[in-house]
C-alpha cells in the first residue's frame, strides 16, 4: 500500500470487502475476570515493591497494547500521510528496542525522548532537539476535555500510549480541512 492511494480502487480491483464485526458490548465472565486480573497485576507492576511482575508474560501483554497502538498509530499516519514527528521515550526503547527502527521504517522521523524535573513538575526533552511550547505538552488531553482545537501554526500533540484517544486523534485530523473556519 503506498500513501495517498486510493484503498476503495484496491479493494474493487482483488474483488475485496471489508467487515469489521463488534460482537457484543459486554465481555463473557470469563473474559472480565482474566482482563481484571491481567489489570490488577499491570498496576501493580508499576510500584517498586512489585517490578518483578513486569517479567511474567501476563503482565507483558498489557504493555504490549501500547506497542501494538503506536505501531498502528504510525501506520496510520502513512496511509493518511500525516509527516508526523515521533518522540520515543529511553525507557520505552529498553523495553521495546526495535519500535523506534519499525516507526522509522515507514519513513518517520524519531526522537529520542527522555523527561528532566524542573520546578514545577518535569519538562520533556528530544533529539534531535524540538521546539514545542509548554502549552502543547499535554495537548491531546485537553483536546478530549474540548479545551483546544487544531490552530495555524500550532502542534498536534497525541501520545503514543493513550490507545483510548486514537477516536479523538482521527477527529481531530478530520477538523483540518475545515481549519480556517474553526478560526473565524
Amino acid at each position: 500500500m503506498v500513501p495517498g492511494q486510493d484503498i476503495d480502487e484496491l479493494l474493487s480491483k482483488n474483488q475485496l470487502r471489508v467487515l469489521h464485526d463488534f460482537d457484543s458490548p459486554y465481555p463473557s465472565y470469563k473474559y472480565a475476570l482474566k482482563r481484571m486480573f491481567q489489570l490488577l497485576l499491570y498496576w501493580l507492576s508499576a510500584s517498586r515493591k512489585f517490578r518483578f511482575l513486569r517479567d511474567f508474560k501476563f503482565v507483558q501483554n498489557c504493555y504490549r497494547e501500547n506497542y501494538d497502538y503506536c505501531l498502528l498509530l504510525a501506520h496510520l499516519d502513512r496511509l493518511l500521510g500525516v509527516k508526523a514527528k515521533w518522540g520515543i521515550h529511553v525507557e520505552v526503547q529498553k523495553v521495546f528496542p526495535d519500535l523506534k527502527s519499525r516507526i522509522e521504517s515507514l519513513g518517520f522521523q524519531v526522537h529520542d525522548h527522555w523527561h528532566v524535573p524542573v520546578s514545577d513538575g518535569v519538562a520533556p526533552k528530544w533529539n534531535p532537539p524540538l521546539d514545542i511550547p509548554r502549552e502543547y505538552y499535554w495537548w491531546d488531553q485537553d483536546y478530549v476535555k474540548g479545551k483546544v482545537r487544531p490552530k495555524p501554526g500550532g502542534w498536534i500533540v497525541f501520545h503514543g500510549d493513550y490507545p483510548e484517544f486514537l477516536l479523538y486523534y482521527l477527529r481531530c485530523l478530520n477538523e483540518l480541512p475545515n481549519l480556517h473556519e474553526l478560526q473565524e
